[in-house]
């Protein structure tokens, strides 16, 4: 069985933690749903220590989420459009998943991604 690991990016209980909750809902039993909102991460100091050492030197909620990455098949991240990009959480979480870029730690997983925003559409 497949195990899922929702991440959601929001700084509120909105939108986008609605629907990652509406996910999570139906999804089979191995699963989790982080709030980054309820996290400790720090921003990347770009030390560049993760590519000496294959892991970040900071020690802050990030170190438990690591491992959640590398145990899930399934990765599926939430964020609020801000500005067209993702929300000032979300791009923490992002700088610090440097660890794994120069590796196969996240190899052969699914990732979706779930982007909500408001607006009118321009050009339509």
């Amino acid at each position: 069985m497949a195990k899922f690991l929702l991440v959601s990016g929001s700084p509120r209980s909105g939108n986008t933690e609605l629907i990652l909750k509406k996910i999570f809902e139906a999804l089979p039993k191995e699963k989790e749903l982080i709030l980054l909102r309820q996290k400790n991460i720090n921003h990347c100091k770009g030390c560049l220590s993760c590519d000496k050492l294959k892991k970040c030197v900071q020690r802050d909620d990030m170190q438990a989420i690591y491992p959640k990455m590398q145990a899930a098949d399934v990765l599926i991240i939430g964020s609020p459009n801000y500005f067209d990009n993702v929300s000032g959480l979300m791009k923490d979480f992002i700088d610090r998943t440097n660890p794994f870029y120069k590796t196969d730690k996240l190899k052969n997983k699914k990732a979706f991604f779930v982007v909500v925003g408001g607006g009118e559409v321009e050009n339509s």
